[in-house]
C-alpha cells in the first residue's frame, strides 16, 4: 500500500497553555472538570493569569493535529499524514509549523493576521477542563481547502480525520471532504469531541453524519448526542448501535461506532452488533491529569484502518507486550543459568579427573546438574534481586533525576490498549522521547501516551 499522504486531518490547530491549578481557579471561572469548552468573554482573563500565577507548559496541540502528529510518529514514514487549519502569523505559528514538519507531518496551514489560537488546559487532580480561544483558528476558509495544491491533499489521502470542534469553523469544508470521501469509497472519520458540539451544533452535525464510516466519542458525549436526539436513555451499548445505524450517504462502508469509557470497557457498534473491549486498570496514583485524552485513542482508529490492524491487536502493543517481554526475560534467565551450570561442571568434572571420557563427562555432569540447579537458581535469584536493586539505588543517587526518567521508558504501561494521554509520573520526574509535544527546556516535559477522555 502507498503511504504517502494516506491519511489527511482538518481541525483547530491551538497552543495548548497548561497548567496545574486549583478548583478554586475553576469556580471563579465557571468552569467543570472533565469539560471542553470555547472561551467566552470572561475567560479571556485566565490565559494572562494562568501564566502569572502558575508554572505554565506550552504544547503544540489542538484535538485533530494531535491524533494526526501522533499517527504520523506511529506510521513512521515521513509525509504519510496531512494536516490544514488555520494559524496566526506570529512566533507562536512559526512554533506550530516547526513542530509539525519535524514531526513529519505534511501540513498546509491557512495563515491568519489573527494570533495563533490557544487553550487553556487547566489540571486539577487527575482531571482537566479545556477553555479553548480559537482566534486565528476560527477563520478558516472554504477558500483554502480549494486551492489545488491544498485539494490535491484530499484528493491523494484514502482517510480522513476530523474533530468535531471543527464544525464551529468550516462545515461547509467538512462537507466539501465528506462528499468527495463518498463518491471515491473513501474512510471519513470524525470524533463527537465534546457534549457542547453534540448539543449547541446539532444540525450542522446532523449534516455531516450520512457521510461518518467512524464515528469517535466518550462516554458523556454519547449520552449528550441521545438526549438531543430524543432517544430518551442513556445506554451506552443502546446509542452507540443506534448511532451506527444512523442513515448513511453511501453503502461501501458499514458505520462503525465507538465509544469509551474511562475505565469501563470500551463500546464498539457496528453491523448490528456491539462488542465491549475491557480496559486494563492502571492505579491511580500513576495518573496524574487526562490532558490530550482521546485523540490518541481515535489515532489507533486510524491505524486499524491504514494498516489493516485488529483493535485486540492494540491491547498487546500499548502494553508493551508485557506478557511477551516478561516470559523472554524469565526464559532468558533459566536459560542462562542451566547453560552457566552445564559448563562450569563439565569443566569442573574434566579438571578433577582428565583420565574420563566425553561421555563420561556429560553424564557426571548431568548428575551434579540436577543437584545443584535448586541452590544455584536461588544464588541467580538473590544475586538478580540483590545486585540489581542495588545498582539501581547507586544510579538514582549519582544521575537523580536524569537516570529516574530513562529508568522508567517501560512506565509507558499503554493502559490495555485503549489509550488516551496522562501524564505518568514515578519518583519525581520523568522523561519520554515523544515528539509530538512542544518541549520547551530539556528535562522538563514529560507526557505519555494513555487512557480515554475525549
Amino acid at each position: 500500500m502507498e503511504y504517502q499522504g494516506i491519511l489527511l486531518g482538518m481541525g483547530n490547530p491551538l497552543l495548548d497553555i497548561s497548567a496545574v491549578v486549583d478548583q478554586g481557579f475553576l469556580d471563579k471561572y465557571d468552569l467543570k472538570s472533565n469539560d471542553a469548552i470555547l472561551a467566552e468573554e470572561k475567560h479571556l482573563p485566565m490565559y494572562h493569569e494562568m501564566a502569572s500565577k502558575y508554572k505554565v507548559e506550552f504544547i503544540a496541540g489542538g484535538a485533530t493535529q494531535n491524533s494526526i502528529r501522533v499517527a504520523q510518529w506511529m506510521l513512521q514514514i515521513p509525509g504519510a499524514t496531512g494536516y490544514m487549519g488555520s494559524i496566526g502569523k506570529d512566533k507562536f505559528g512559526e512554533e506550530m509549523k516547526k513542530n509539525a514538519k519535524q514531526a513529519g507531518v505534511n501540513v498546509h496551514y491557512h495563515e491568519d493576521e489573527s494570533p495563533t489560537g490557544t487553550c487553556a488546559v487547566c489540571v486539577v487532580g487527575d482531571q482537566r477542563s479545556l477553555v479553548a480561544n480559537l482566534s486565528a483558528a476560527n477563520c478558516y476558509k472554504i477558500d483554502h481547502l480549494k486551492k489545488p495544491e491544498n485539494w490535491a491533499l484530499v484528493e491523494k489521502a484514502k482517510y480522513y480525520y476530523i474533530a468535531g470542534f471543527f464544525l464551529t469553523v468550516s462545515p461547509e469544508s467538512i462537507m466539501l471532504v465528506s462528499e468527495h470521501a463518498a463518491a471515491k469509497n473513501k474512510v471519513f472519520m470524525m470524533n463527537l469531541s465534546a457534549p457542547f458540539i453534540c448539543e449547541f451544533f446539532k444540525d450542522v452535525q446532523d449534516k455531516v453524519f450520512p457521510y461518518m464510516d467512524y464515528v469517535f466519542g466518550n462516554e458523556t458525549e454519547a449520552r449528550t448526542f441521545s438526549k438531543v436526539h430524543g432517544w430518551e436513555t442513556e445506554n451506552v451499548e443502546e446509542i452507540a448501535l443506534k448511532i451506527s445505524q444512523l442513515p448513511k450517504a453511501s453503502g461501501t462502508h458499514k458505520r462503525i461506532t465507538v465509544i469509551t469509557q474511562g475505565a469501563d470497557p470500551v463500546v464498539v457498534a457496528g453491523d448490528g452488533k456491539v462488542k465491549l473491549f475491557p480496559v486494563t486498570l492502571l492505579p491511580k496514583e500513576k495518573l496524574v491529569d487526562t490532558n490530550g485524552a482521546g485523540h490518541f485513542f481515535a489515532r489507533f482508529g486510524m491505524d486499524h484502518l491504514s494498516g489493516s490492524r485488529d483493535f485486540r491487536a492494540y491491547s498487546d502493543e500499548m502494553g508493551c507486550h508485557e506478557w511477551e517481554s516478561a516470559g523472554f526475560i524469565v526464559i532468558w534467565f533459566l536459560s542462562d543459568l542451566i547453560v552457566g551450570l552445564i559448563f562450569a561442571i563439565d569443566s569442573w568434572v574434566a579438571i578433577v579427573d582428565s583420565r574420563i571420557g566425553g561421555r563420561e563427562i556429560v553424564k557426571e555432569g548431568c548428575h551434579m546438574l540436577v543437584a545443584l540447579l535448586c541452590p544455584a537458581f536461588e544464588i541467580r535469584w538473590f544475586e538478580a534481586i540483590i545486585c540489581g536493586s542495588a545498582v539501581r539505588w547507586m544510579l538514582r543517587g549519582i544521575f537523580g533525576e536524569v537516570y529516574d526518567g530513562f529508568s522508567i521508558i517501560d512506565g509507558g504501561v499503554f493502559h490495555g490498549g485503549l489509550a488516551e494521554l496522562f501524564t505518568l509520573q514515578q519518583g519525581k520526574k520523568m522523561i519520554i522521547p515523544l515528539e509530538w509535544h512542544l518541549v520547551e527546556e530539556n528535562w522538563k516535559v514529560y507526557w505519555i501516551l494513555l487512557d480515554n477522555s475525549q
